[in-house]
C-alpha cells in the first residue's frame, strides 16, 4: 500500500536532512515523499537539491503561508492511498509506517496513531509519550496530536478538508476534532500502536508567541464548540487556556471572561475557580502568568 509522506519546510537547511534521511530508510518501501519548501531564503533549496532518490518530489511556494499550508499543498499531490506529515526538523523510525500501515486491519480503520519521545535542546531524550485514551469529545480517538503520529487515509483527510491554514497554534488538536467528528458520522476507527515511533525534536523554533496560542485556542472553541460541550471538562480547559494566554498578553478583563466561562462550564473543577480569584488581583495573576 502506497504511503505519501509530506514534509513543509522554511529555513531549515541545517535540519531538513534529518527528517527526510529518516523517511528515505523506512523499511515500509512503496512510498513518495514531497518535500515542500514554503519559499526559503536560507540553503535549503541547496540541501534539497542534493538528493537524487526517485521517490523525493520537491515542491516550491513562492511565499511562506505557513506549515499548514505547506500540508496542504503536499496533500493536493500526494498519490498515496495513505499519508503522514512530518516536521522538517523531526525523524522517524525505520519502521514508523510499517507500523501505521500494519494497524489499519479493516476499511474501517479511518487513521492510525503513535507515540512519540522527545530530545530537548540539549540533546537530552525524555521519556516516550504513549497514545492515551481520550474524552467523547475525540470519538474513539486515542492520540496524540503532534505532525508524525498520525497516518490518515488521503481520501478521508481530503473530504474533512486537510489542515486548517487559519491556525498557527493547535492545528493538529484540530485536525484531530474534524476526524473525531467524521469518524462519528461514518462510524470510522482509529487504529493504535502502541510504540514510540516519532523522535521529537524540542527547539526555540518551535515557541510560539502567547498572541498566537491565545488566537488559536479562541478559534478552537469557537469553531468545535458543540463538539466540545461533549465534556463539559474539556471545554472548560479550553477556557481556562484562553485565560491563561490572555493575562499573557496583557488583558486582563478578557482572561477574566475566560476564567468565568470556564468555571461556568466546570462549577466543580476548584482550579477554575481559583484562577478566577487570582485573575481578579492583576499584580498577582502577572506574576503568575508573566508575559
Amino acid at each position: 500500500m502506497r504511503v505519501s509522506v509530506v514534509i513543509p519546510t522554511w529555513n531549515r537547511g541545517h535540519s531538513v536532512t534529518r527528517a527526510i534521511d529518516s523517511v528515505l530508510a523506512q523499511s515500509h518501501r512503496d512510498l513518495e515523499l514531497i518535500v515542500v519548501d514554503n519559499a526559503s531564503t536560507d540553503d535549503t533549496a541547496a540541501v534539497l537539491d542534493r538528493y537524487l532518490d526517485a521517490r523525493l518530489r520537491i515542491v516550491r511556494l513562492d511565499r511562506n503561508e505557513g506549515a499548514s499550508a505547506g500540508r496542504n499543498a503536499g496533500l493536493a499531490l500526494a498519490s498515496g492511498e495513505f499519508v503522514a506529515f512530518l516536521d522538517s526538523d523531526d525523524e522517524v523510525e525505520a519502521d514508523w509506517l510499517s507500523c501505521l500501515v500494519a494497524s489499519f486491519t479493516s476499511p474501517r480503520v479511518a487513521a492510525s496513531t503513535c507515540g512519540f519521545r522527545t530530545i530537548d535542546e540539549a540533546g537530552v531524550e525524555s521519556s516516550a509519550t504513549m497514545p492515551v485514551a481520550e474524552t467523547e469529545v475525540y470519538h474513539r480517538f486515542r492520540l496524540v496530536v503532534l505532525a508524525g503520529t498520525l497516518l490518515v487515509r488521503t481520501a478521508v483527510l481530503r473530504e474533512i478538508g486537510g489542515y486548517d491554514t487559519a491556525l498557527t497554534y493547535s492545528e493538529n488538536t484540530d485536525l484531530a476534532l474534524r476526524l473525531s467528528a467524521w469518524c462519528d458520522r461514518a462510524r470510522g476507527e482509529i487504529g493504535v500502536v502502541e510504540r514510540a515511533l516519532l523522535i521529537w525534536h524540542q527547539s526555540p523554533e518551535r515557541w510560539y508567541s502567547a498572541a498566537d496560542r491565545l488566537r488559536s485556542c479562541q478559534r478552537l472553541i469557537d469553531k468545535h464548540s458543540a463538539q466540545l460541550r461533549r465534556d463539559p471538562a474539556v471545554l472548560a480547559s479550553y477556557h481556562a487556556q484562553c485565560g491563561v494566554w490572555s493575562v499573557r498578553v496583557g488583558d486582563i478583563a478578557a482572561a477574566r471572561r475566560s476564567f468565568g466561562r470556564a468555571w461556568r462550564v466546570k462549577p466543580v473543577g476548584v482550579g477554575h475557580l481559583a484562577r478566577l480569584g487570582i485573575v481578579s488581583i492583576p499584580p498577582i495573576a502577572r506574576r503568575v502568568w508573566p508575559p
